[in-house]
């Protein structure tokens, strides 16, 4: 009720770590753990005062018991398609049903790793050189230190990190990646059940033609040239996002 009143409308229950209530995709942790008794009162209680459950990031068996649970529509805010690009972080096709199921949507998410796997594959086998550094940043990342002493040590694999780059980029996924996974859910679960996830805040560098939020029209220039109508251009552009919001929050 606290952040209720407050305007949040929209929780995400996990992000790469086990919370006390739910595990993360990063963390699946015991299968006791992906939906605890405060989850499960979390999760009744987000349908009752009309906050949208987002299970992007949770662990599979989390959105699982989730779903089973769940009132109201269920959403994955910024994710992909696992039948493209397999990883724990995508969903996969029984998870898509699920949420087109409960009526929710998937926000199709720009983040590289999850858009490619060719991209994919040679970003893990970057690390493979290089374990101790990749094993350090993780850590880093998922740290709660002050931001000043994270980035100071953030720093001091800056070469390790340029070289990372150099690899990556004639690699990096385009919008066109993002295109096919827009397209794979449609044919899965229909065109109410899509959205744009972006991730713009989340992840760098970003798709090839999507590297700012000016370049979101270069994606539904994309769409429309594989056929998708006004209409159906509206609805993954905000409409399926919009009704969402309108049957859990009102």
């Amino acid at each position: 009720e606290h952040f209720y009143q407050r305007g949040v409308r929209l929780i995400t229950l996990a992000h790469q770590r086990p919370t006390g209530w739910c595990t993360s995709w990063n963390e699946p942790g015991d299968e006791s753990e992906a939906l605890t008794d405060l989850g499960r009162e979390m999760i009744a209680e987000m349908n009752r005062l009309g906050i949208i459950v987002d299970l992007s990031h949770s662990s599979r068996s989390t959105f699982s018991k989730v779903h089973e649970v769940s009132r109201k529509p269920i959403i994955a805010s910024h994710s992909c398609a696992d039948g493209l690009v397999a990883t724990e972080r995508n969903l996969t096709d029984e998870q898509i049903a699920a949420i087109a199921d409960s009526g929710g949507v998937i926000g199709i998410t720009f983040i590289h790793f999850l858009l490619s796997s060719s991209f994919l594959a040679s970003f893990d086998s970057f690390w493979e050189k290089y374990p101790q550094a990749g094993a350090e940043l993780r850590d880093l990342y998922l740290s709660t230190i002050p931001e000043a002493e994270k980035m100071q040590r953030w720093n001091r694999h800056h070469d390790i990190l340029a070289e990372l780059d150099q690899v990556l980029a004639d690699i990096l996924p385009s919008l066109q990646d993002v295109a096919d996974h827009v397209d794979y859910i449609v044919n899965l679960a229909g065109i109410d059940h899509v959205a744009i996830g972006s991730d713009f805040d989340g992840v760098l560098p970003l798709p090839r033609g999507l590297e700012d939020c000016s370049k979101l029209p270069n994606l539904v220039a994309e769409l429309r040239k594989r056929g998708y109508s006004e209409s159906d251009l509206e609805k993954i552009c905000s409409a399926n996002f919009l009704r969402v919001l309108g049957e859990v929050c009102g």
